[in-house]
């Protein structure tokens, strides 16, 4: 915007308030001669407050007022005539070039700031649950954020940047039925960056978010849960059924908290037939550890 013109108002109303400071300078003083004079005369009593331009006086400085208020106008309507972010950043748009001549509410850009970068999230019920969350999640002093992983192929380099989930939304969406978390990057231009590759805006990322550590839990193949509770386990060549406890479970692993026992044996490869107490015959075995759990894979041989 041409500031030109806005400039010269600046100039007019600071005119106009120095004017006014002389008005108001000018009647103080002919207060005060006038009380002087009212004093040699020698005359009783108290002058009026028109022998002592009291109303002058205020009309003078009600003027100065007026006048400063137009100025304050003035000088905030030069301001706006220049734009400036209030944060470090980048222009994503620009709406406007330069030399053309805008009004009041024109768009000019799209602008974001490099200090903090905002991933948002969506996380099914399942995976608030293990990453232990709920609607609402804030950090704070006593509630960290909960570190998470971004990942992305970028021009074809594999990068990866740190950041942590801060807060998420106090609701569900309604139509994709998830609950969006949201992960602050610190410094995503600089020491925030991935080996100097940037987490810019549009970038589709993966993200590893830090689950709860949980207690006496077993780790099992997800091939070896049956159904949503139930487990084959092999015991010296025999087949039982046990029903377990899970707390959560995804694409390659079950995590269970109860219904399997150290040194258990769960069943990977597919059963036809199945019954409790059915004789089997162990084909390999496959330890498969976390913390205190071991699993292996078997076939099952029908009963002769």
């Amino acid at each position: 915007m041409e500031p030109t013109e806005f400039e010269l108002r600046v100039t007019q109303a600071r005119a106009n308030v120095a004017q006014a400071e002389t008005v108001v300078s000018r009647e103080k003083s002919e207060s005060a001669i006038a009380r002087q004079d009212w004093n040699e005369l020698g005359r009783a009593g108290e002058p009026t407050p028109l022998t002592l331009r009291e109303p002058q006086m205020a009309e003078a400085q009600a003027q100065l007022a007026s006048a400063k208020a137009q100025l304050a106008e003035a000088e905030l309507t030069l301001a706006r005539t220049s734009l400036y972010a209030p944060f470090t950043g980048r222009v994503a748009v620009r709406h406007v070039d330069r030399g053309e001549f805008i009004s009041v509410g024109t768009k000019l850009g799209q602008i974001y700031a490099t200090d903090m970068m905002d991933v948002r999230l969506p996380m099914t019920n399942e995976e608030l649950k293990r990453a232990g969350m709920s609607l609402g999640f804030e950090a704070n002093r006593t509630t960290p954020g909960i570190p998470v992983t971004l990942s992305a192929d970028v021009a074809g380099i594999s990068s990866e940047w740190q950041g942590r989930i801060v807060r998420t939304d106090s609701r569900f969406d309604s139509q994709t039925r998830v609950l969006y978390a949201y992960a602050e990057v610190q410094d995503p231009f600089g020491a925030g960056s991935s080996e100097g590759v940037p987490l810019a805006p549009g970038i589709f990322v993966n993200a590893a978010i830090e689950g709860q550590k949980l207690a006496n839990s077993l780790v099992i193949p997800r091939a070896a849960l049956r159904g949503n509770d139930t487990v084959y386990v092999a015991d010296n060549e025999t087949l039982q059924i046990k029903t377990v406890t899970v707390v959560s479970s995804d694409r390659d692993h079950a995590i269970l908290s109860g219904g399997l026992n150290i040194g258990d044996q769960v069943i990977t490869s597919p059963i036809r037939g199945v019954a409790d107490g059915m004789k089997i015959a162990v084909v390999t075995a496959s330890a498969i550890e976390t913390e205190t759990s071991a699993a292996a894979s078997i076939s099952a041989k029908g009963d002769e």
